[in-house]
């Protein structure tokens, strides 16, 4: 890595290269390394992330289809109640002592 400097003297530029500057050079090394490792960081959490917001969605269907269900378990109840009660007010009604409240 070459590293260009601008002296004091107006538009004079010298050429560092990285050999120049060990500690530097080290520290941009170890730079590079931290921001790989952050990186890899980063896609390990987004990953984690989306298995869960998957994992939520695959809740919230099978919850969706369970209130699904006992939609359909209390329909089928209150149709068979309903058929029951009129039942009843036939029987009433035959008998003659039906209620005229109904």
């Amino acid at each position: 890595m070459t590293i260009y400097t601008q002296s004091s003297k107006k538009g004079s530029k010298n050429n560092m290269d990285m050999k120049d500057l060990p500690q530097t050079e080290k520290a941009f090394e170890a730079l590079e390394a931290a921001l790989k490792d952050f990186q890899g960081v980063l896609q390990n959490k987004k990953n984690a992330l989306l298995q869960q917001r998957q994992s939520y969605k695959n809740n919230m269907s099978e919850k969706n289809k369970q209130i699904d269900d006992m939609k359909a378990v209390v329909a089928k109840v209150l149709d068979k109640t309903t058929k029951v009660v009129q039942k009843i007010d036939m029987v009433l009604k035959e008998d003659g002592s039906s209620n005229s409240n109904n």
